[in-house]
């Protein structure tokens, strides 16, 4: 943090930058940063008031810091100006970002799962413990700085204290180098990852996770399903109906994203109609509630009919009144045949014809849920 701020500092700081009001203003917004950063009260005051505790009182949020990277927190008071932040924090701070992609399957992408994943990461070096240097030697005192981790720099135009090139800023330098990490502390090795993926991710989504000292992004791949379509939060599936159920209602269950749905199905019901089901989506992430379930109508028209079920068929064509062109020879639509003009009279019917359609085409187990129903 010292070593972003003096560099920082350096860069903006007014007697380089004369008459450039902008940098002026960056340069204010560095001292505010590091006076974040440096202090610990004032980093917890941060985490729950945001800037608005502060003096420049512009900025809002209120992120904690605790669990930020510096970089993160340099971003956060700068929005974002400083595109040379990257340089100066990648090796301290872990090295670059790994970039990996997860496979999922829709449901695990609905509902959330844990994937573990393997990366390279920096991990403490463990023949030196992280010190850098070889075991059962010790460190000397920085002899450029003389162990206080600044040294002076000398611009023509002011004198400002830089962190110590030589022991970065650490006061005191490795006289024999770790042979395992070779002064650095760290290794590099396999990690496997346990990457918790919340509900309602979507494909080509990208998660980003602390891993070390570092970060790693998951890019999300979801594979399709055979049962339902997405569109956004809310999910879309067919679903097939007897003609029967389609002219007198009833009831049917449908497969939802968590579970078996009873679908209630209106009489009258046209092909291709959609019934919302309110909130039986998929969560929305990062909020509240879920989106709605859809299911598309599709009406099955039966290929092999009895002959009472066929002769039935016939006498409702022949009360047709709305007949466009003909149906098994019938005409007219008003219960004329060709070579039969007494067809139209009345047929003695013991039930309604509606009645009788469903004593023929439905089963005892839909006549009883849709005598439950109504």
């Amino acid at each position: 943090i010292k070593k972003a701020y003096y560099e920082l500092a350096k860069k903006y700081h007014p007697d380089r930058n004369k008459g450039d009001s902008e940098t002026a203003k960056k340069f204010t917004k560095i001292g505010e940063a590091y006076e974040v950063l440096s202090d610990q009260q004032k980093r917890q005051a941060y985490d729950y008031s945001g800037f608005s505790e502060f003096s420049s009182g512009t900025h809002g949020g209120g992120t904690s810091f605790t669990t930020m990277r510096a970089e993160e927190i340099f971003r956060q008071f700068f929005g974002g100006d400083f595109k040379d932040l990257g340089s100066m924090f990648g090796q301290e701070f872990g090295g670059p970002s790994q970039q990996l992609s997860v496979n999922l399957t829709f449901m695990e992408a609905v509902k959330g799962c844990t994937k573990d994943l393997s990366m390279r990461v920096q991990a403490m070096c463990e023949r030196c413990g992280g010190g850098g240097g070889e075991p059962g030697t010790k460190t000397q005192t920085c002899p450029y700085c003389q162990g206080t981790g600044q040294e002076v720099v000398n611009t023509g135009l002011f004198h400002m204290r830089s962190t110590c090139r030589h022991c970065h800023g650490e006061g005191r330098i490795i006289s024999t180098p770790c042979k395992e990490c070779r002064g650095t502390g760290t290794t590099t090795r396999t990690q496997t990852v346990t990457v918790q993926v919340p509900a309602g991710v979507s494909d080509g989504q990208t998660l980003r996770i602390p891993v070390a000292h570092t970060e790693a992004y998951i890019i999300v791949r979801v594979a399709d399903s055979d049962t339902f379509q997405r569109d956004g939060y809310d999910v879309h599936s067919d679903i097939a109906i007897s003609f029967t159920q389609a002219i007198l209602g009833g009831r049917i269950r449908t497969p939802g994203i968590n579970g078996a749905m009873d679908v209630m199905i209106p009489s009258g019901i046209q092909s291709h109609h959609r019934i919302r089901l309110s909130g039986r989506g998929i969560p929305r992430l990062g909020s509240y509630g879920s989106g709605d379930h859809y299911v598309h109508i599709r009406i099955k028209i039966p290929k092999n009919l009895t002959t009472e079920q066929h002769d039935l068929i016939s006498a409702y064509a022949k009360t047709q009144t709305d007949l466009n062109g003909s149906v098994n020879g019938i005409t007219t639509g008003r219960g004329e045949t060709d070579g039969n003009k007494d067809s139209n009279k009345p047929i003695k019917q013991e039930k309604g014809f509606l009645q009788k359609l469903k004593d023929v085409f439905w089963t005892d187990e839909e006549k009883d849920r849709s005598n439950h129903t109504h």
